[in-house]
């Protein structure tokens, strides 16, 4: 691996420490505010969020000059070369979407909703099993794959959102609407 190369991938892998570092921040901080200052609590979450979305922007941005121009640095097999431009695309939406997905997750387990990350986390493994079986039965080879891994964010997104924004049983995290904290239970 070429001196570049090395200094992309530290790069990289210090954006998604700091991803993490935001996802262990949202469980602690709500948690520690949820019952006693709602309002900060969302406060807190919004932010977290505002920051994996931008460190999850960077990424990609990364995970796509390297994927998609770069690919050369790490291996001199023009295959290989050839298959890692081919999902510079889904490494970048991919690498975006999960950032944010990892900081729901923490906020949510923040929030006490581990129970509907438990039921939620049961669908996505059976759904990305669904998902690479069809991969894998029309050979749809390292595309195939990283489309399975986009997926899967993208469906966990779209649940983290929902629980969060619309679903009345979830925690008043983001709410659109009227006021549900009564509602809030822990099923």
């Amino acid at each position: 691996m070429s001196a570049a190369a090395g200094d992309d991938f530290r790069r990289v892998a210090a954006a998604r420490a700091v991803t993490r570092r935001a996802s262990f921040a949202s469980t602690s901080f709500i948690a520690r505010d949820f019952d006693r200052d709602a309002e900060k609590a969302k406060t807190i979450a919004k932010k977290l969020i505002l920051i994996s979305l931008t460190v999850g922007v960077f990424i990609s941005i990364i995970a796509f000059a390297v994927s998609a121009f770069a690919s050369s640095a790490f291996t001199t097999d023009f295959y290989v070369q050839s298959l890692v431009r081919s999902v510079s695309v889904y490494m970048l939406v991919s690498q975006c979407v999960s950032a944010v997905v990892f900081v729901s997750e923490g906020i949510l387990i923040g929030a006490g909703d581990t129970r509907y990350l438990l039921r939620a986390h049961l669908l996505n493994f059976l759904a990305l099993a669904v998902v690479l079986g069809v991969v894998r039965h029309f050979s749809l080879g390292l595309q195939g794959i990283w489309f399975a891994v986009l997926s899967n964010q993208m469906f966990r997104l779209v649940q983290h959102a929902n629980r969060t924004m619309i679903d009345t049983d979830g925690p008043d995290i983001f709410l659109l609407g009227k006021e549900r904290a009564q509602n809030y239970t822990t099923t």
